[in-house]
């Protein structure tokens, strides 16, 4: 019996032919999805790696599962995204949506009109819930390079990035509705603003920086549903 469910394993176990899940894999392989012994699952290591396994031992705690194959997944484009920092259950379903798109980093950011105010512990947590969360999502879409979520930037050292990026779009009510597809780029940034919208000097720096504004329709979209939006058009545009 295969079931393809995917479950994470840290890429240094992977050298090994036997292999131990972590507690927290253990018990969403025997007590969430109720694999059996003898099954085989799909591991990811986050870094490109997919492994058919097949279950030897089962416990909550502790599950051994054996490698039969594996290999390397094909590198797609992925673009970056930078969503200002929400309240949680809708940055939940940002990060959540978009690393099911397939993105290869996320960018939580600050800015003048974000409610969150948070000191850098309260950060510290934030971002690694929200790593756990795109570890849930891939496992969840089989998506095999897992995009990570960087510390949470203030809105000045935000714009210091931009130099790395060969194309930058901010979504913006009134900006370009038609954008000619620009081929293929590595260095891909997508820009939302927060619920209440980027303060127009913010907006002005984005814009100098080299952002270019896109329409995504007519309708006042939340941030979650933006940020979901532009992660789709970018692969639309450059995948």
């Amino acid at each position: 019996m295969v079931d393809y469910r995917y479950f994470f394993v840290s890429k240094d176990d992977t050298d090994k032919r036997d292999v131990y899940l972590s507690a927290e894999e253990s018990h969403h392989l025997s007590v969430v999805s109720r694999i059996k012994k003898g099954c085989v699952v799909k591991l990811l290591d986050g870094c490109g790696g997919i492994y058919n396994a097949r279950v030897k031992r089962i416990d909550e705690r502790e599950s051994l599962v054996e490698i039969i194959d594996s290999r390397k997944a094909e590198v797609l484009f992925a673009p970056d995204i930078a969503i200002p920092v929400i309240r949680a259950n809708r940055m939940n379903i940002a990060v959540e949506k978009c690393v099911e798109l397939g993105v290869r980093r996320i960018i939580p950011y600050l800015s003048e009109r974000t409610i969150w105010r948070g000191k850098k512990q309260d950060a510290k947590k934030k971002v690694e819930k929200l790593n756990r969360k795109v570890i849930a999502a891939c496992k969840q879409s089989g998506q095999a390079y897992f995009p990570k979520v960087e510390s949470i930037f203030y809105f000045n050292d935000f714009l210091n990035i931009f130099a790395e990026y060969e194309r930058i779009y901010l979504a913006q009510s009134g900006g370009e509705h038609k954008v000619k597809s620009a081929g293929i780029s590595d260095r891909v940034l997508g820009i939302v603003g927060p619920e209440g919208g980027l303060a127009e000097e913010e907006k002005n720096m984005i814009l100098k920086g080299g952002a270019l504004p896109i329409s995504l329709g007519f309708s006042r979209l939340r941030s979650e549903t933006a940020a979901i939006c532009l992660v789709f058009f970018m692969k639309l545009l450059h995948g």
